[in-house]
């Protein structure tokens, strides 16, 4: 039940971008599940709604973030573990960093 109501709230938020040719999200390694996650988010969103979201296969959470706070990168969208960004939230405190302050969490 908790997973479909964070389907719903990632799909509501994926249809606002309608107006992109295309959505990447950063998921995690190819046989993972958060990667089976965005290919299925993937197909519900283009047949129902025809949004086209691109899974891009990645080393995982730690990867998705480092990528995300990277300024020249182009990603702007992944899937990272909660208690990845909270570890990276409690780092930035102790060492008077920001690295997570522009991020914004779809859902936790």
């Amino acid at each position: 039940m908790k997973t479909d109501k964070r389907l719903l709230v990632i799909i509501f938020f994926l249809s606002l971008g309608q107006a992109f040719c295309q959505i990447t999200i950063l998921s995690g390694p190819e046989k993972g599940s958060y990667n089976r996650f965005v290919d299925d988010m993937a197909s519900v969103l283009s047949e129902k709604n025809g949004i086209s979201l691109k899974n891009k296969t990645t080393e995982g959470s730690a990867h998705n973030f480092k990528v995300l706070t990277n300024p020249s990168s182009d990603d702007k969208m992944a899937l990272i573990q909660s208690d990845y960004l909270t570890l990276m939230q409690a780092e930035d405190k102790l060492n008077n960093t920001n690295k997570t302050g522009s991020l914004k969490v779809l859902m936790q």
